[in-house]
Order: structure tokens, then C-alpha cells, then sequence
């Protein structure tokens, strides 16, 4: 039994680490372009499955400024090759080089890139799930509440895919409104959010109290606001949050869960939101997790 699987109390927050190197197994693809960019690749773990099998994709953090596919949870990886869920692992466009909504269109694309491999990776295109931890939770929970970015007429083969996934599965989520309203819902600001300006292109000297937003920007800020896409028909979410991050100036702060939650209830879309502190150990949280995966994506 793996000592993360123990019935010793461990730290949940390791979920998002991962249980080490010696979980780690190479890619069945390694490196694979997904998109025009150097930062457009993603490596793939086929599942052992003589028919098509469902598919996870998951989003690195890092603040939309660093961060690599490398950083996964690899019990997770694990536990999903094992339930015959195959498993990706995705860079994106980092700041300042690029600016909202660039990330989040990058994995929108590595979704719509796995579906246009189903047929040579033996995938079940209707059973692709997302997820991943920080900036990439919001880029998870962005392709998931925003409508369909499949473009039908293009000629690029990867674009006429839809984007659209079974499930959200997300780690220290971070805000989920206007950046201008985060003091609505948890204890702290935009200030609070280092890599906030960057995403939007704004000098780091940029005053949110005292600067308007010109149409464009506003525009922006409130698109990026993920609460303003949820709608019946929304992928249902697993959001788990770290107890100790529910402090003032946290931006996991686990009051941008309960509030998520909240709206998703209103628009009748199952979310499910927990603590670490709601396990007795890692190997209770990963079996839930696991559960809710496999649910969804049966």
C-alpha cells in the first residue's frame, strides 16, 4: 500500500503535488503540439483499454506565469489510468508574453486537440473531462462555463472540435468573479492577486480603486468572471480547497468555493465543494475525487 493511501492523517494539499517521482510513469506521447506555440504541447498517458476510453486533461499552476505539465498530481494520474481514464498533461501561454483570454483558449484547444486525436489515441470523444489546480482550475472551470469554441467552417481540423467537457475537476480554485469584486466574497482584494494584473495587461503600479476601466478592459474583466457563464447544461465540479488558505488575503481562499458553489446550485448544476479537513487522509480524498471522475465520465 502506498504510504499516501494510509490510514495516517497526511496533508491533503499534496493532491496537487502529486506522491512523488516514483509514481511517475513516461508519457504513451511525449511533447505532442497541440497548437502553433512552443507552450502549445501536452503529454498523453493511454489507458489500457481495448475500447474507446474517456479522457482527463490536466492544467498546471503558476499564476498565468509559470508552471509546467510536468507539475501533476501523479496518484491521480495514477488512480485514473487504473479506472481506464486516459490522462493529459498540458502547458498554455504564460505572462506577460500573452494576456486574458489567451490561456484559457490554449486549453480550450488542448481539449479540442484531444478530441480530434480520438480515433488514433482511442478516445471517446463525448467523455473528455478537465481540471488542474490555481490558474489552471480557473482555466478548467473557464473552458467548462464558457460556451462552445468550436468554429465549424475552419479549415484547421483542431478548431471545428468542440471544447465542450463531462466534468471540472479543480484544486485551489481562485476567484471566480470580476477581479473588481473579490472583496464581495472573500476577505481580500485584487491586490491580493500578484499575477491578476499581468493577466490583464495592467502596470503593476495600476490602482483598481482608482482607475476606471476603459470598454475594453472592461469588457474583459467581466468576461474572465466565471460566475457570468454558468447556466443549466454546465459540467458538473469536484472543487477541493485547503482548510489553512481560509485567511484574509489567500487567493485560494476557500470562500471562492463556497461562493461558486452557491451559484451553481441557483443554475441547478451539481457542484460539490470540500475541504481537506473533511478527510482523514490523502487516500480518502483521492477516492472521492476518483468516484466523482469515474461518474461522470462513465
Amino acid at each position: 500500500m502506498d504510504k499516501s493511501d494510509a490510514s495516517m492523517p497526511a496533508p491533503v494539499e499534496t493532491i496537487e503535488k502529486g506522491s512523488g517521482e516514483r509514481d511517475k510513469v513516461p508519457p504513451t506521447f511525449a511533447d505532442v503540439s497541440y497548437g502553433p506555440h512552443e507552450r502549445n504541447v501536452l503529454d498523453f498517458w493511454q489507458a489500457n483499454s481495448d475500447l474507446p476510453a474517456p479522457a482527463f486533461v490536466w492544467f498546471h499552476g503558476g499564476g498565468y506565469r509559470n508552471g509546467d505539465k510536468a507539475q501533476f498530481p501523479a496518484a491521480l494520474q495514477r488512480r485514473c489510468l487504473e479506472s481506464g481514464i486516459s490522462f493529459a498533461s498540458a502547458n498554455y501561454r504564460l505572462t506577460p508574453e500573452v494576456q486574458y483570454p489567451d490561456p484559457m483558449l490554449d486549453g480550450a484547444r488542448a481539449v479540442q486537440f484531444l478530441r480530434a486525436k480520438a480515433a488514433e489515441w482511442r478516445l471517446d470523444p463525448e467523455r473528455i473531462a478537465a481540471g488542474g489546480s490555481s490558474a489552471g482550475a480557473q482555466i478548467s472551470l473557464w473552458i467548462g462555463c464558457h460556451d462552445d469554441q468550436a468554429q465549424p467552417r475552419s479549415g484547421d481540423p483542431v478548431a471545428r472540435q468542440s471544447s465542450r467537457l463531462r466534468c471540472v475537476l479543480v484544486v485551489q480554485m481562485t476567484w471566480p468573479v470580476d477581479p473588481r469584486d473579490i472583496s464581495k466574497v472573500a476577505p481580500l482584494s485584487a491586490a491580493d492577486g500578484a499575477g491578476i494584473k499581468p493577466l490583464f495587461g495592467l502596470p503593476p503600479a495600476w490602482d483598481w480603486e482608482e482607475n476606471k476601466a476603459d470598454a475594453a478592459l472592461d469588457a474583459r474583466l467581466k468576461d474572465a468572471a466565471l460566475v457570468n457563464h454558468v447556466k443549466p447544461g454546465s459540467p458538473p465540479v469536484f472543487i477541493l480547497h485547503y482548510a489553512k488558505n481560509d485567511v484574509p488575503g489567500n487567493i485560494h481562499n476557500p470562500a471562492f468555493g463556497r461562493y461558486f458553489k452557491g451559484v451553481c446550485d441557483k443554475a441547478g448544476i451539481e457542484c460539490i465543494h470540500h475541504l481537506d479537513s473533511d478527510y482523514e487522509n490523502l487516500g480518502a480524498a483521492y477516492a472521492d475525487i476518483t468516484a466523482f471522475l469515474k461518474k461522470q465520465l462513465q
